[in-house]
């Protein structure tokens, strides 16, 4: 948690906190078990210093001193962390930079111009979500995938409206986005195939399972279904 110029850490669930370090934080991530992170300091939003700790915040290590860095994104084990790069006013890209240990090196992965990005990343590192659009300015937000660790990018959607905050579910397959007025939610949906159908009656349910290649499976229902 970050509260002011201090990044606050509870290892008992939120009951007692511990401030770890004075600096002008921003963007925090962590990884599953909280022992690993990684965090953005500066007083700008586009111009900021890369921190990893490794300890739970006790200590930290500044990562790549010559890049400004705007938003940041780790894996569930901390391994693969995606961040973005770029300058101060007046914006024109950002470069996508990727590691793969742990924050020590970093790799150029994408020459798309993100104006504006904020990057969320799925808990096995493959797949990433940016999202360009600016906090606070009047600013189309658009929304590009990545299933295989940034080397191919497809464009998923836009809307005209201010970008908040956003979160991506740990199988990548959900992205939720808080604008200026509303909440979004993308989910993944099967690919285009064979006809079929499932058919019932009114107050009939069912619950799908997505299992991969574009296939939902079965887990349970009520009511008489009918799957053709």
């Amino acid at each position: 948690m970050v509260g002011g110029d201090q990044i606050f850490t509870s290892v008992d669930s939120g009951l007692n906190w511990t401030a770890q370090g004075i600096r002008e934080w921003g963007d925090l991530v962590s990884t599953a078990d909280g022992t690993k992170l990684a965090a953005l300091v500066g007083p700008f939003a586009f111009n900021q210093q890369l921190y990893t700790s490794i300890d739970s915040g006790i200590t930290w290590t500044l990562r790549e001193p010559e890049k400004t860095w705007s938003s940041v994104a780790t894996s569930a084990d901390g391994r693969v962390l995606i961040g973005t790069t770029g300058v101060s006013f007046p914006l024109i890209s950002h470069e996508l930079y990727r590691s793969t240990d742990f924050g020590v090196s970093w790799a150029l992965i994408s020459a798309q111009p993100f104006l504006f990005p904020s990057v969320a990343l799925s808990d096995d590192g493959l797949k990433i979500v940016v999202v360009d659009g600016l906090r606070g300015f009047s600013h189309s937000m658009r929304i590009y995938f990545s299933t295989d660790t940034g080397n191919n990018w497809r464009f998923q959607n836009s809307v005209d409206e201010d970008l908040g905050n956003m979160a991506l579910s740990g199988d990548g397959s959900k992205l939720i986005v808080a604008t200026s007025e509303r909440l979004y939610i993308w989910a993944e949906k099967t690919a285009t195939g064979a006809s079929g159908s499932i058919t019932g009656s009114s107050y009939n349910s069912i619950t799908l399972q997505y299992i991969g290649n574009s296939t939902f499976t079965i887990i349970s229902h009520e009511g008489l279904l009918g799957v053709q």
